[in-house]
């Protein structure tokens, strides 16, 4: 899953003269990572990987680790983003995913 964020929003991303992409490198990774990651280089994108936190499933830390192990790295080369985080309201499940604030930032 790659999230496409054009720029400046008012213009469709082909037609932006900067593009960058978000593609998921963790929490559920698809196998398409990879590709859809040197793909979009290709394509003129400058790319970055992000994880969709799971704050029931393990610590933050742990997450974190996994993150960077796979694909959430940053590189100084003028083509990577920053890995970047996306958390959300527990669609499925109690609020804040049945845990507190502490624990959640912990």
């Amino acid at each position: 899953m790659c999230a496409c964020l054009p720029y400046p929003p008012s213009r469709p991303v082909w037609q932006a003269s900067d593009r960058q992409i978000q593609c998921r490198s963790s929490a559920r990774t698809r196998s398409t990572f990879s590709s859809q990651y040197v793909g979009a280089t290709n394509a003129g994108f400058i790319r970055g990987g992000y994880h969709f936190a799971q704050p029931g499933s393990s610590t933050g830390a742990a997450q974190a680790n996994y993150f960077l192990a796979h694909g959430g790295g940053w590189s100084k080369d003028g083509i990577t983003l920053p890995g970047m985080l996306d958390i959300e309201y527990n669609p499925s499940g109690a609020t804040c995913y049945g845990l507190s604030a502490a624990s959640i930032v912990a």
